[in-house]
């Protein structure tokens, strides 16, 4: 499984009515449990502004946790 390869991958849901939020998990095999370490919430009404801001936050955690995945990536 990728998380043994990767601890680090990201959860992004829609806000309502509208933003998004990004959560950073990491994975705890021993534990058999995940943390959240990090995210942020956009909440904003321009959906270009909320998709430009979003796609900087994953950049700045993929510089902070090396090999950071996205949810749909981990469960290939």
């Amino acid at each position: 499984m990728k998380e043994k390869m990767c601890p680090y991958w990201y959860t992004v849901e829609n806000l309502k009515p509208h933003g998004k939020r990004l959560s950073i998990w990491q994975s705890n095999p021993a534990l058999h449990y995940s943390s959240k370490v990090g995210g942020a919430i956009i909440a904003l009404s321009d959906k270009k502004e909320v998709e430009i801001r979003l796609t900087a936050a994953i950049e700045r955690y993929k510089k902070k946790f090396p090999g950071l995945l996205s949810e749909e990536e981990v469960k290939q």
